[in-house]
């Protein structure tokens, strides 16, 4: 109930869902890549975007042109509109940290000649 309108598809989050993946119960939300937020001028704060829907044909097939073009994937300087610094950052700590527990299961590597 929002303002006395029932809205019977709103997620309802219950104790049981806290700390487990809830992103699909909200259809009205979005989710954004990070290699987005550069080129948008964003950042990790958690600012809101506003998100307009395209209808008309027109408007779809020039979307689709600008999706499709160098535009969107570089700027004018000619650099990636992508990037991936933080992420990359973060994915090369997260596999080659080693938790003290598993310390004892590190082993010399073992290189073989055999050609197949």
């Amino acid at each position: 109930m929002v303002n006395g309108k029932f809205y019977p598809h709103y997620p309802k989050i219950r104790q049981s869902d806290i700390g487990a993946n809830t992103s699909h119960f909200f259809v009205d939300s979005m989710n954004l890549s990070n290699l987005y937020l550069d080129g948008m001028g964003g950042d990790y704060d958690g600012d809101t975007i506003t998100m307009k829907a395209i209808y008309t044909k027109e408007a779809n097939e020039e979307l689709d042109r600008v999706m499709n073009s160098n535009f969107n994937f570089i700027d004018v300087g000619g650099r990636g509109v992508r990037k991936a610094t933080n992420e990359s950052v973060q994915a090369m700590y997260n596999l080659t940290l080693v938790l003290p527990e598993d310390k004892n299961k590190i082993t010399s590597p073992v290189f073989s000649s055999a050609v197949s």
